[in-house]
């Protein structure tokens, strides 16, 4: 389940209810690596969250729910530009933003292979299991809407 690490500058947030006119920015994160920054907020019973960077948004029951979803919607998202036989200007702009982000995921997960790999090797001979969090997280950016969101290239 995704962890969600609050920018300390902001103070407590849960009595805020994002909403689509006022929404709460961050960044989705995986393993480190800043995916897309992005907007979030309630819609009813849904918590949806819209990439500023890509024609991503994905939305879900709980905003954990929503948040992995979002993640695995930018990859799939950047697996489609990387197929596309001509990219207009625009998708290749998001495709060269993208995927050296991606790229940065795939080393994580190879080392957590290798880890992995490693550690069950070891918990097999200690007869002890391990369990690793993937880093999947959001981090807010500002408590106000429309501040200033920096870049990720």
């Amino acid at each position: 389940m995704p962890s969600i690490r609050a920018d300390t500058r902001l103070g407590d947030l849960r009595n805020r209810q994002p909403t689509e006119d006022s929404p709460e920015q961050g960044v989705a994160v995986i393993f480190d690596v800043q995916l897309s920054t992005a907007e979030h907020w309630i819609e009813g019973d849904t918590h949806v969250i819209r990439s500023l960077e890509f024609d991503v948004i994905a939305g879900a029951p709980t905003f954990e729910e929503a948040l992995t979803k979002f993640l695995t919607e930018v990859m799939a998202f950047a697996i489609y530009l990387g197929e596309l036989e001509s990219l207009a200007s625009n998708e290749e702009e998001m495709f060269h933003r993208l995927a050296p982000r991606l790229a940065r995921v795939a080393q994580h997960v190879e080392q957590l292979t290798t880890s992995k790999k490693q550690s069950v090797l070891g918990a097999a001979f200690a007869g002890v299991r391990h369990r690793r969090d993937t880093g999947r997280r959001w981090q807010r950016l500002s408590e106000q809407p429309g501040s200033a969101v920096p870049s990720l290239a």
